[in-house]
Order: C-alpha cells, then sequence, then structure tokens
C-alpha cells in the first residue's frame, strides 16, 4: 500500500472532527473538479485537456509523490536544474533512482546546455523542472525552456524511450517581477504539470492540487494507471471516497482499503499520537510521517491551514482557542 512503502506523506489530521473535515466546500468537492481545472488550463494556456487527464491529489507534495510512484523504478536517473531544492533529492533517492544536477552556466545563471547533454543518459527517465526555480526564483525565459525540450527530444530519439517531464508549478502563479513561466507543454508533449491551490492561489485550508498530464504523453495511460490508486486514512474517510468516486464498497475494501483497516495497529498509534499533539498545541495539526516495515515514523508537525468559515467554527466551538 502507498501509505506502507516507505514513503513520505502529508495528512491534515483531524480524525475524529467532522467539522474541520465538511467546511470547506472545496475540500467536499475535490474529486469532481477535474472537468473544471481542464476547462480553465485550456483558457489560460490553450492545451486541450479531459478530465481524464487531471489527477486530483492533496497538494502539490502529494501530486509529486504520486507522479514519482508511477513513473520511476530503481537505476533510472532523474534530471533537476540547480539550484535544485533537497526535496526533489529525497523523492528521487527513496525510490531507488538517481539525481542528476544541471549545473549553472556561470555567465548567465541559467541552465548550461552542454553539462545538460552528457548528462542524458540511457537511464534517463525524468526531467524535473521548478517554475519558478526553487529556491532561485528565477523564471526561464522561453528560450532556456526551448532549448531544454530540444535536447529531451535528441536524447529520446538517440536512446529509443520517451523521456517524461514534470513542471512543478506550485509557485507559478505568485508575482516574480512581472516574469512569466513558460507553459512547458507548449515546448514538449511528454510533460506533467504539478499545481496546488494553497500557495498559487494563497487558499487556506486543505491543500487541493492536481497532476495535468499532457493528452499526447507517451505512456500516458500507464501513468494514470499509476497514480490513481488513492487510500485513505480512516474508514470514513475511504468510504466517503468511494461514494465520490462510485466505486462500490467491495471494490474499495479490495483494492482501496484504508489504513484504519490493512494497518489497525499503526492507525491507532497515529491517532493516538495526532491527538497528543493537538492537546500539546492546542490547535488542529499538519502532520506527516512515513510507515516503514510496519512501523510509524513521526517527520514533523505544524499547526494545519484553515478556511475562513473554518476558523469561525473554530473560534465558537472549539475549546483549543479560548474567546
Amino acid at each position: 500500500m502507498p501509505y506502507a512503502s516507505g514513503r513520505f506523506h502529508r495528512a491534515q489530521i483531524a480524525l475524529g472532527r467532522e467539522e474541520e473535515m465538511l467546511v470547506s466546500q472545496f475540500t467536499k468537492e475535490r474529486f469532481g473538479t477535474a472537468s473544471a481545472v481542464a476547462a480553465s488550463l485550456e483558457c489560460r494556456f490553450g492545451t486541450s485537456y479531459a478530465a481524464s487527464d487531471i489527477v486530483m491529489a492533496a497538494g502539490a507534495d502529494s501530486g509529486i509523490n504520486a507522479f514519482m510512484d508511477a513513473v520511476l523504478k530503481p537505476e533510472d536517473e532523474v534530471i533537476a536544474f540547480a539550484p535544485c531544492g533537497q526535496t526533489y533529492r529525497a523523492i528521487v533517492e527513496d525510490r531507488g533512482a538517481r539525481l542528476v544536477e544541471v549545473p549553472l552556466d556561470e555567465e548567465t545563471m541559467l541552465p548550461d546546455f552542454v553539462a545538460l547533454e552528457c548528462m542524458l543518459t540511457p537511464r534517463t527517465k525524468l526531467a524535473i523542472v521548478s517554475m519558478p526555480n526553487d529556491p532561485s526564483a528565477m523564471a526561464y525565459p522561453e528560450a532556456i525552456a526551448d532549448g531544454i525540450a530540444g535536447a529531451l527530444f535528441r536524447a529520446q530519439r538517440a536512446f529509443g524511450h520517451s523521456i517524461m517531464l514534470l513542471s512543478d508549478e506550485a509557485h507559478s502563479d505568485m508575482a516574480n517581477d512581472e516574469a512569466q513561466n513558460p507553459w512547458w507543454p507548449a515546448f514538449y508533449r511528454n510533460s506533467a504539470v504539478v499545481r496546488t491551490s494553497d500557495v498559487s492561489a494563497s487558499v487556506a485550508g486543505e491543500s487541493v492540487g492536481y497532476v495535468a498530464l499532457t493528452p499526447e504523453m507517451a505512456g500516458r495511460g500507464d501513468v494514470v494507471a499509476g497514480i490513481r490508486t488513492p487510500q485513505q486514512i480512516t474508514i470514513e474517510g475511504s468510504k466517503r471516497w468511494a461514494v465520490a468516486q462510485k466505486v462500490s464498497e467491495e471494490e474499495r475494501k479490495a483494492k482501496f482499503p484504508s489504513l484504519e483497516e490493512v494497518m489497525p495497529e499503526v492507525y491507532k498509534e497515529l491517532d493516538e499520537i495526532q491527538h497528543h499533539l493537538e492537546q500539546y498545541f492546542k490547535d488542529m495539526q499538519d502532520i506527516e510521517f512515513t510507515i516503514q516495515d510496519g512501523k510509524l515514523w513521526m517527520l514533523q508537525c505544524r499547526n494545519g491551514k484553515r478556511t475562513g468559515a473554518a476558523m469561525h467554527y473554530t473560534l465558537i466551538y472549539d475549546s483549543f482557542l479560548p474567546l
């Protein structure tokens, strides 16, 4: 199961508090938003998407992790561009693959195309770009996007297999000296775009993100099948998801069981820890954890973000915050 394979996970922990999970209308309808996202992307960027090309996720991190799970195999190589956030290295190496960082041209402070051509090998499976670049916040000019796309096209022909490109656009809509980030699907057809509402649109509450797969992407069907495996933490959440997705209870139990059903002892431990953390910090906690070899590891926690409506409810009804 994805939650038991040693991967990093983020969860808005409100396991027993229905009001936190239902106050956000966006959250309640997020599994029905793919058509709206597809229409919005076509209107903004001119790329024609169908709802089946959009895979909803719990924020950008969740989308990137799911995409990597579907695409990467041990010994694969992933191209990234300096300066590269160390999160990418952890995500890639966690799947047994290798991150190859393309250096900057010292004069232009943009990717070195000569180095890029040399670093592309028969093991190259994916290139990942951050728009704007994290941590430099630089927006690549269209000429750079065209150069990267050209190098990937030539590598595909030389090695006889497709190379995908993943554009991490969690921050793409934020102001950056009026610089426009390139729309990668316009340059490279084997592109996937990851976006999220909580950062790019400054929307509080549960992170709602998505992965948009270019319709012409080679092997798109396999990628979609690989990342459409959402499994919930609680039985209640799993059943709610199944109703929204029109999945029968029999199929849900067989293919998409919750953590509570598959690993009840781990779930119980997680529930106790989240309750202790909320009591200690006196606020809902957004926690990160991983499960490896049946053992729960807590990574970090922070106060969870709320919508305005959820904060209003909390101030009135929740004992955490005094009036």
